[in-house]
């Protein structure tokens, strides 16, 4: 089974990312808070230290940031 990333576990990223590991997938997350991504943890997901290592770790990426700035930020590597 592929292993997805997900990047932004917040209010809209949480929910998603916790229906994806209900339904069995691999899951490897990052959030600019971990402790966004304890509840995932604890269910199974694997915590990433950064964006890059989802990318290098997995066949699909999603994102669910708040706006353009973040992803154009996330994307390009600026802050």
């Amino acid at each position: 089974m592929n292993k997805i990333g997900f990047i932004g576990v917040g209010n809209m990223g949480n929910p998603m990312a916790r229906n994806l590991l209900e339904a069995d997938f691999s899951l490897i997350v990052h959030d600019l808070r971990l402790k966004s991504a304890e509840n995932l943890i604890e269910k199974g997901a694997q915590w990433a230290e950064s964006p890059e290592i989802v990318a290098r770790q997995t066949d699909t990426v999603i994102t669910m940031l708040p706006n353009h700035q973040a992803v154009e930020s996330l994307l390009l590597n600026t802050k």
